[in-house]
């Protein structure tokens, strides 16, 4: 039986015909990839979305023509889709220098951590709130997560971490809190 016999008997509920359509569009499809995408499981992930498609929309359709003709272009516009996302992220990545790679490594400064340990100590006398906020956001915190911890609003917190890295930059220049 060819595709388009398959996909007429099994929109007739004929499941075991829907089965052999899915496998055969999958291997087809699979084989046309395979010549235009170099990776196996985007391969597999465009496959999967197409499949999807087809399996949500082929009963709804009237094909004038051939429903394999219908597949195809269902495929071709999943992996055109799949090609802008990618060289769209493409133009997105930033590349960090890998610091292994670095002749000798690269290690911590220890007086530089002793400077800063020494003025968060400094912030945090005057007034805690700016050191916890500091090493909130310096573990990843979300703002909405700082924001639940220290029981204030998104605003303040923006305020307080400003006042705070404000200090912190004044320190680490000056050695002191004052300006």
């Amino acid at each position: 039986m060819d595709i388009n016999e398959l996909q007429v008997a099994a929109k007739r509920g004929d499941k075991s015909s829907e089965q052999q359509l899915f496998k055969k569009l999958s291997v087809r499809f699979h084989h046309f990839l395979n010549h235009k995408v170099s990776s196996d499981e985007d391969i597999e992930d465009i496959i999967q979305t197409a499949l999807m498609t087809i399996a949500r929309e082929y009963k709804n359709i009237e094909f004038t023509r051939s429903f394999s003709a219908w597949a195809y272009k269902v495929l071709i516009n999943v992996y055109l889709n799949y090609y802008k996302k990618k060289k769209a992220d493409k133009g997105k990545q930033v590349f960090l220098p890998d610091y292994n790679a670095i002749p000798g490594g690269w290690t911590a400064d220890p007086h530089f951590e002793k400077i800063l340990i020494d003025c968060l100590r400094k912030i945090s006398s005057g007034n805690n709130r700016y050191a916890r906020i500091l090493n909130f956001f310096y573990q990843g915190f979300s703002t909405e997560e700082v924001c639940r911890k220290l029981k204030i609003s998104s605003a303040n917190a923006y305020v307080i971490l400003s006042r705070a890295r404000s200090l912190l930059k004044t320190c680490l220049e000056k050695g002191d809190l004052k300006q």
